[in-house]
C-alpha cells in the first residue's frame, strides 16, 4: 500500500512541476518590454493647484510607437505637455521662444519631439509619437512662468 501512495505523490509532484514549467514558459513568452508590439501608454497629469508634473520622471524603450494622455485636473489654470530634444538648456530655449506666441509653443518647433495643445482645467488630451534614442530629454510646460515656476520632468529613453 505504502508504494501505491509514493508512486500517485511522485505522479502529483511530477504533474505541479510540469504546470510550473508551463507556467513559467508562457510568462517569458509574454514578458516583452513595454513598447514592443501595441506600444507603450503613458499618463500624466497636474497634481491640484500645484506648478508640478504629478511624475517627474518618465521611462520608455528607445524608438516605441508612445501613445501619452495628459490630464488637467488644475483647477483654473492651463497648462501643456511639451518634449524636447534635450534637457535643460534645450527646454528654456523652447519655453522663451513660446512665451509670446499664441499657443505657447515657439514658431521654429524643430526643438519639439511631441507636445499637446493648451488644456483648460478637466481637459485631457492624447497625443502619439515615436521616442527618440536612447538618452534624456526635458518635459515641460510652456504656460507663461509655469517651467520657471518648476513644471518640468525627464523622459528616459532606454
Amino acid at each position: 500500500m505504502k508504494g501505491r501512495h509514493t508512486v500517485q505523490r511522485q505522479l502529483l509532484l511530477a504533474l505541479v512541476l510540469l504546470c510550473a514549467g508551463l507556467l513559467a514558459a508562457c510568462n517569458r513568452q509574454d514578458a516583452q518590454p513595454q513598447g514592443s508590439g501595441s506600444g507603450t501608454n503613458l499618463t500624466i497629469g497636474v497634481p491640484g493647484m500645484r506648478l508640478l508634473f504629478d511624475r517627474d520622471t518618465l521611462s520608455v524603450p528607445a524608438n516605441a510607437q508612445i501613445s501619452l494622455t495628459f490630464n488637467n485636473s488644475n483647477a483654473g489654470l492651463q497648462h501643456n505637455w511639451v518634449l524636447v530634444r534635450g534637457g535643460d538648456s534645450v527646454a528654456a530655449a523652447v519655453n522663451d521662444g513660446g512665451q509670446t506666441q499664441p499657443d505657447f509653443l515657439p514658431s521654429d518647433r524643430s526643438q519639439i519631439i511631441a507636445a499637446t495643445r493648451v488644456l483648460n482645467s478637466g481637459e485631457s488630451e492624447t497625443i502619439s509619437f515615436t521616442a527618440p534614442g536612447p538618452g534624456s530629454y526635458s518635459f515641460i510646460c510652456t504656460v507663461p512662468g509655469h517651467f520657471i515656476g518648476g513644471m518640468k520632468g525627464v523622459l528616459r529613453v532606454e
